[in-house]
């Protein structure tokens, strides 16, 4: 599946056509998830899906994206995401429900253009501060999660008009 989502990454929408362009794996051998990558006009990827695929880890060429806008890698296996994660200034959308996740790097605040942070379903027991300081951040969502502690820094986040979902 890795292989496939690199090689899906590195292809470019055809010089001819000026449009965005939609490429999804097919394989029989995979997990019955879902892969889609979307290239814009210029060949940039700015949208990747990988969903459902049993993904053990973050996969490293995403990191390497720095025009991604949007990023789905719901219902895998992830456990841990790298502090690479807030080299994607772009980044408006991560979805990153049902996984595994324990802990988040405090590189997420780097993500200064993040609008949506869907986290439900993990296993998060706490979480980073830097999220408070998502200026643009619109709406997060943090149901059926494991927090313990203390985030005072939420309500914050609501009094800037931010959905916290608990």
């Amino acid at each position: 599946m890795l292989n496939k989502l690199e090689a899906l990454i590195q292809s470019r929408a055809s010089t001819s056509d000026r449009r965005s362009s939609s490429h999804e794996i097919n394989d029989p051998n995979a997990s019955p998830g879902e892969c889609l990558v979307n290239h814009a006009a210029d060949g940039t990827v700015v949208d990747v899906v990988v969903r459902e695929c049993g993904l053990p880890g973050f996969p490293a060429i995403l990191s390497q994206l720095p025009d991604l806008e949007q990023l789905d890698l719901s219902g895998n296996r992830l456990t841990a995401l790298p502090d690479d994660i807030g080299d994607l200034p772009r980044l408006t959308r991560l979805v990153l429900d049902d996984n595994q996740l324990a802990a988040l790097p405090e590189s997420l605040g780097a993500l200064t253009s993040l609008r949506w942070l869907a986290l439900d379903g993990n296993a998060l027991t706490d979480l980073p501060a830097a999220i408070s300081r998502l200026p643009q951040l619109e709406k997060l969502d943090l149901r059926w999660n494991k927090l313990t502690g203390s985030q005072p820094w939420l309500r914050d986040l609501e009094r800037r008009g931010c959905v916290v979902l608990r």
